[in-house]
């Protein structure tokens, strides 16, 4: 797989986002991001995005946050990339690709 390829699960935390990270782990589309308490907080306080997408360079999927809250930013410095919004339906949890 191309080392460049990026691979971003855009749905919010609860919504099979660990789940995600296991297919990810499978499918070998490895090293993945997970929820990220740091990054998430530089987010919220409104800091430099650049710290984040110095993060995003060194992995190839990612999943919960802060990942989903950039996702169009991210799909604009990462045009090749691929995104996957979970979502909780009825207490079920089903992926869709976008």
């Amino acid at each position: 797989m191309d080392k460049d390829f990026k691979v971003f699960g855009v749905g919010v935390t609860k919504t099979g986002t660990t789940t995600l990270g296991a297919c990810f782990e499978i499918l070998q589309i490895t090293p993945h991001a997970t929820f990220n308490r740091e990054l998430r907080a530089v987010l919220r306080r409104g800091g430099d995005r650049e710290v984040i997408f110095a993060e995003a360079d060194r992995y190839r999927g990612f999943e919960d946050a802060p990942w989903f809250e950039l996702f169009a930013e991210l799909d604009e410095r990462f045009p090749r990339s691929k995104f996957i919004l979970t979502t909780r339906l009825d207490s079920t949890t089903r992926a869709l690709s976008v």
